[in-house]
């Protein structure tokens, strides 16, 4: 891709992309509430437990949100399966049929949501010699006043990583120029676009009423990991999901789930039984006290 980005049309149809919506609403509801938690109250461990599994970091994240997704999720499964059908030669050609999703995740941004600073996903210089490929499918119809996303054409190689963060005034002179010649990327519900993560891009400022949604999914080739990115994916899914094997993502997902449920049930018990056996530490001053003053006798 010369130009770092490129567009798709109805990549999902109306009725996937409204569903997937609706999913993402809900899961960003019941993941919020698990994450929520007065400071120092009984439950604020697991609300952090709970933030760390769910969420990515984003930047100005406040009314944005980076919510990771779950494969097994019909709603979500069937999304992937359309992007990674419709996307396999271009992805096979950029990154070999054996790319490996490091990301699968929801954008979200609210009313309200601050326009976010020019930034690439992925930095330049890098050791690693791959870059990362977004696919970002529209969940709804992006009007202006929503935020979209603004790519900056062709800046994803090494000479406009260098020029875009000097911070001298020809390094602002630079980024003006190159915000002339940014595109913003308008889409209707269920298109998409694949965009180089070198790239430099940013959110928009959401002074609408509405929310917007993006489903997101990264791939890159495989133990190569270009720093600067997120890596927003489930952790018992990280290099479990392949581009060659999509059509078994839904078993992959249920074992690598099953699995984590298991390792999550296990410890749980295991700080049950930790907790069961600990002595307040008022007892053991009390006990070590009259032993003490039974020897003195």
């Amino acid at each position: 891709m010369a130009h770092g980005v490129l567009g798709v049309r109805a990549i999902l149809c109306p009725a996937e992309a409204s569903a997937l919506s609706a999913l993402v609403d809900q899961e960003l509801a019941t993941r919020k509430t698990q994450a929520t938690a007065a400071d120092g109250s009984a439950d604020e461990p697991a609300a952090i437990t709970a933030y760390e599994r769910w969420f990515g970091d984003v930047r100005q994240r406040r009314h944005r949100y980076d919510l990771k997704l779950n494969v097994v999720e019909p709603t979500v499964l069937r999304a992937a399966h359309g992007l990674c059908a419709a996307l396999c030669p271009i992805l096979e050609q950029a990154l070999t049929i054996d790319a490996v999703v490091v990301e699968l995740a929801a954008m979200v941004s609210d009313p309200g949501a601050k326009q976010q600073a020019y930034h690439p996903d992925s930095l330049l210089p890098s050791w690693c010699g791959s870059p990362l490929y977004t696919v970002f499918v529209a969940l709804q119809d992006i009007e202006p006043s929503m935020g979209p996303t603004r790519v900056l054409p062709r800046t994803h190689d090494l000479e406009s990583h260098r020029r875009l963060r000097d911070t001298s005034a020809r390094g602002v002179l630079d980024r003006k120029a190159a915000d002339v010649s940014g595109l913003h990327m308008g889409c209707s519900s269920g298109d998409c676009f694949l965009m180089d993560s070198r790239l430099w891009h940013r959110g928009g400022e959401n002074d609408s009423d509405c929310r917007r949604r993006l489903f997101y999914v990264t791939f890159g080739v495989p133990h190569c990991r270009p720093q600067g990115s997120t890596y927003s994916i489930l952790d018992e899914l990280v290099g479990r999901l392949r581009l060659r094997d999509y059509h078994r993502w839904a078993r992959v997902g249920k074992e690598a789930t099953a699995r984590a449920e298991r390792i999550a049930a296990e410890a749980s018990e295991a700080n049950r039984s930790y907790a069961a056996i600990q002595v307040p530490l008022e007892d053991i001053c009390a006990s070590a006290a009259t032993y003490t003053y039974s020897r003195s006798v």
